[in-house]
């Protein structure tokens, strides 16, 4: 992220709590959104997600969607939205 008026580059990380330990996301800049409720979003594979509950690394709201997920199905697409305070 670039800060115009410091004239200065940021970096971040963003973490997917819902994975035990929380994982890193790699966040391609098309993927951000352009509307005031979502922050960004996230194709996640089928099999990426069946694999990680089966070995025990989900847990919350994700953990409960791969629990019904099979291998073949269709992406699935995660919506992050920013946090209301």
């Amino acid at each position: 992220m670039y800060d115009r008026q410091e004239k200065t580059i940021y970096e971040y990380t963003v973490c997917n709590d819902d994975y035990t330990p929380a994982k890193t996301l790699n966040i391609p800049i098309q993927e951000f959104a352009s509307n005031n409720e979502i922050a960004f979003w996230q194709i996640i594979q089928s099999y990426q997600l069946v694999d990680a509950y089966r070995k025990g690394e989900l847990k919350g709201r994700l953990k409960e969607i791969a629990a019904e997920l099979d291998e073949e199905d269709n992406p699935v697409i995660m919506l992050v939205k920013h946090k209301n305070n």
